[in-house]
């Protein structure tokens, strides 16, 4: 009681490339939490020398506690990583289960959305564990027009809150607006580890964009 631990990844080398990283997962107790989302470009097909390297912390705190940790270690593991010519179609599984649309909409929920006085945007969704994992690009439809703003993914263990500050998106009016989260493969290649993801569209209607006044 009272304990938790941290991991932290700071980077991972493929070859001579190196990947940044800055996923987290920890644990107290029975609870548990973490997030990483890593986007890279592919490897020719072959073998490379791998090395990830982490940083484990332990703290005398209830996880999520903003303290000094009691005792940390910087670690760097090695393996190989083999890599496998594979047709881009074949790399990602399409989960076609139109009956999970309600459960991942209940997953999403927006908590922010708010115009500048610059012009930019800022945006916050809240993604709490869906059934099943996800890559979507998401816009806004606003006075029959489209706005891309931002894409992602995410994974049945996913508990996390993105912020965006989005500029050069165009022009939206305050008021009540419509997003789209549109299921895309090509964001889920990628990804190192989205191996399948539901395939559908989530539309979330009556969004109020707000306007912050100068």
């Amino acid at each position: 009681m009272g304990w938790s631990y941290q991991l932290k990844t700071r980077d991972v080398k493929v070859g001579e490339k190196t990947i940044p990283m800055g996923g987290s997962l920890g644990g107290s107790g029975l609870g548990a939490t973490g997030s990483t989302t890593i986007f890279a470009s592919g490897q020719p097909a072959g073998e490379y020398p791998l090395e990830a390297r982490i940083r484990l912390e332990i703290l005398h705190a209830p996880l999520g506690t903003a303290v000094p940790p009691v005792w940390s270690k910087d670690l760097t593991l090695k393996s190989t990583l083999k890599v496998v010519a594979q047709n881009a179609d074949e790399m990602v599984k399409l989960i076609d289960q139109p009956e999970l649309a309600e459960q991942i909409k209940k997953s999403l929920r927006i908590d922010k959305f708010e115009k500048q006085p610059d012009g930019s945007y800022e945006f916050s969704v809240h993604i709490q564990k869906p059934p099943v994992n996800l890559a979507f690009s998401a816009s806004v439809r606003s006075g029959g027009k489209e706005f891309h703003m931002w894409d992602f993914t995410a994974n049945t263990s996913s508990n996390m809150v993105t912020s965006l500050h989005l500029n050069n998106i165009g022009q939206i009016a305050p008021g009540k607006v419509t997003v789209i989260f549109r299921s895309e493969p090509s964001i889920a290649r990628r990804t190192t580890d989205l191996v399948e993801m539901w395939k559908g569209e989530i539309v979330l209607d009556n969004v109020e964009l707000t306007e912050q006044k100068k």
